[in-house]
């Protein structure tokens, strides 16, 4: 079995992966791991706003 790591932005795409993807893939002995990131936050939004997080501190 192989085993694929996928970074997500949010829940949304967390979902698809988990829902529609790991579901095609698994029959063929292939194990999806979504991995959220950490977005970026903007006062007076949501703090799930999206866009991700800088790579770097600079």
């Amino acid at each position: 079995m192989r085993q694929i790591h996928i970074l997500v932005e949010g829940q949304t795409e967390e979902r698809l992966v988990l829902r529609v993807f790991q579901r095609e893939l698994a029959d063929r002995g292939v194990w999806l791991t979504p991995i959220v990131l950490k977005t970026s936050w903007a006062p007076g939004r949501p703090t799930h706003w999206g866009g991700v997080s800088k790579w770097s501190n600079k």
